[in-house]
């Protein structure tokens, strides 16, 4: 028996049983694609607490290797900080710096 059929005999909209729709009901199948396709509240929140136990586990679960990312995270920072700030700085103050007052000194 069909969707119609229920409606027919009952009056009213009515999802099929299971018997009724057999395995390869394409309305079931239509609304199992619908569900898995929307993220939910609950699924978004779990994937957020495994990227926080994975943090959890490959960093801050022992205290040296909690201390050594936080040796080598600013130590990169700092080589990173000082590059950007040395070149912002030379390109800001082209013509006034030793070196290139020497080479235009020289020149003449």
């Amino acid at each position: 028996m069909n969707i119609s059929g229920s409606v027919a005999r009952h009056g009213v909209l009515k999802w099929p049983t299971r018997s009724e729709r057999g395995p390869d009901c394409p309305a079931a199948r239509q609304a199992l694609t619908r569900l898995q396709s929307k993220p939910t509240q609950a699924s978004i929140q779990h994937s957020k607490m495994a990227i926080t136990r994975m943090i959890y586990n490959s960093i801050m679960k022992r205290n040296s290797t909690y201390v050594s990312t936080i040796f080598a995270g600013s130590f990169i920072f700092s080589i990173g900080f000082d590059t950007l700030t040395s070149a912002w700085w030379e390109q800001h103050n082209k013509k006034k710096l030793w070196s290139t007052v020497r080479e235009n000194l020289e020149l003449k």
